[in-house]
């Protein structure tokens, strides 16, 4: 990714996330995921599948789209890479509007791949807003960027 950021965006202003390592059979109302510091999932269908699995990725869909940073809904997409299996009315959960990119990924470098084009745009959209935005939005992005990702 940060070769193709070259020439884009300063590397002191690169934005890079990290992975919270909780899958979907960890969500739990109580306590709430913090879905207001999330900005997308990699969900593995064949266990998103399984028992109340099914309920839990629904009420991701629902967290992300409703409570992930605003600034990522509605300047970007909240990412959910879906890992191969049984897809079957499980993508149906993440049709709201455009705040989702939805994207199959077959195997570790395809979705690596979709990770770095997708992180690569936001960098890109977050240093034209902070440039070339109305005041309004350069403030969104400060927020942003001072609230969530630190």
């Amino acid at each position: 990714m940060d070769t193709r950021l070259n020439g884009v965006v300063d590397p002191p202003d690169r934005v890079y996330f990290g992975h919270t390592n909780r899958g979907v059979g960890l969500i739990s109302n109580d306590p709430a995921p913090h879905w207001e510091f999330l900005q997308g999932a990699i969900v593995d269908l064949d266990t998103a599948s399984r028992g109340e699995n099914s309920s839990k990725l629904s009420a991701l869909a629902k967290g992300l789209a409703r409570k992930a940073p605003q600034y990522i809904r509605d300047r970007s997409s909240v990412l959910v890479c879906l890992l191969p299996g049984p897809s079957t009315g499980l993508t149906s959960v993440f049709t709201m509007g455009k705040v989702f990119k939805l994207t199959s990924t077959k195997d570790s470098k395809s979705l690596i791949a979709e990770l770095v084009v997708w992180l690569t745009d936001l960098n890109t959209q977050i240093e034209d807003d902070r440039m070339n935005a109305p005041e309004e939005l350069r403030e969104a992005v400060e927020e942003f960027l001072e609230k969530i990702l630190i």
